[in-house]
């Protein structure tokens, strides 16, 4: 698969790309809102952003145009399925 070329004017910011990450690792608007301290109205704002610049409506889809095009690395298999490895009262399931 050919690599996807971002042009610098639809090339995400740094916070967008750590609010699309948050919001994939919590599961929800709600949850990387609370984790980074914003409010889900500013989580959202950062996902329109995503949206006009990617040209893609989901998350799984923001995430992989941005992954295709290097700008987010690929998650390790290793570590495959350990974003959810904490209950909803953020304690780890291994305590």
């Amino acid at each position: 698969m050919q690599p996807i070329i971002v042009q610098s004017a639809s090339r995400p910011t740094s916070r967008e790309l750590r609010v699309l990450l948050a919001v994939v690792e919590a599961g929800s608007v709600r949850e990387a809102a609370a984790e980074m301290g914003l409010s889900c109205r500013t989580i959202e704002s950062h996902l329109d952003h995503l949206r006009e610049k990617s040209g893609k409506r989901h998350i799984a889809q923001i995430l992989l145009h941005y992954m295709q095009a290097g700008l987010i690395p690929e998650q390790d298999p290793d570590c495959a399925g350990q974003a959810g490895a904490n209950d909803p009262s953020g304690r780890s399931k291994n305590s």
